[in-house]
């Protein structure tokens, strides 16, 4: 895992907690907030995954 990875992960997490404490005192408000930051992370995590795809098709082309 990278510097990067790590970094990501890390704020994600800090993030998420704070979100967490705050949808405790206020439920309705926080959903839009908690939804946004899910859709962030899935959306960062299929580019790691297609980028990691793209190395390996291209590790394959030059093998060849």
């Amino acid at each position: 895992m990278t510097f990067q990875e790590i970094n990501f992960h890390t704020n994600y997490k800090e993030l998420a907690d704070l979100l967490l404490k705050f949808a405790k005192t206020k439920p309705k408000e926080s959903d839009k907030y908690i939804k946004a930051l899910n859709e962030i992370y899935f959306y960062i995590n299929s580019m790691h995954i297609e980028n990691r795809e793209l190395k390996l098709d291209n590790s394959n082309i030059n093998k060849k």
